[in-house]
């Protein structure tokens, strides 16, 4: 298997972990609208499914995979250890905004990683064409 399919492979099942996670921790029972509770799932992938995509786009240039393969890990560690802490180490009432501002955070660690992909991926070199014979 290639890396940059394992790459995917890993981003989706790490987003789909987060949404999973998220949506068996919310009170469907709540009176709130369901696309809300649907936002408040899908908004913690955002990070995951980024660095996940941008690895997928540049999966021409090794560098720039392996910075984009860092910043996913980065972003799960990041947001796993933010949502172990808010809910379980030190539940609080403002616990809960972690949902909202976790995602953010997330992807402010994701830049540093972002940026060095781009520039690897723009320093890349150009793959070689096979030379042509001129028959003539």
């Amino acid at each position: 298997m290639k890396f940059h399919h394992m790459h995917l492979l890993l981003g989706t099942l790490l987003a789909l972990t987060a949404g999973i996670t998220v949506a068996s921790t919310l009170d469907w029972g709540a009176n709130v609208p369901l696309p809300m509770l649907l936002a408040f799932i899908i908004w913690p992938m955002v990070p995951m499914v980024v660095a996940t995509a941008g690895g997928w786009f540049m999966r021409s240039s090794g560098p720039a995979r392996v910075s984009c393969f860092l910043g996913l890990l980065a972003t799960f560690g990041l947001l796993a250890f933010c949502y172990v802490y808010a809910f379980h180490l030190k539940p609080d009432p403002q616990g809960g905004l972690i949902l909202i501002f976790g995602p953010i955070y997330a992807l402010a660690a994701l830049a540093p990683f972002g940026l060095a992909a781009l520039i690897l991926f723009a320093r890349r070199r150009p793959p070689s064409l096979p030379a042509q014979s001129s028959a003539a």
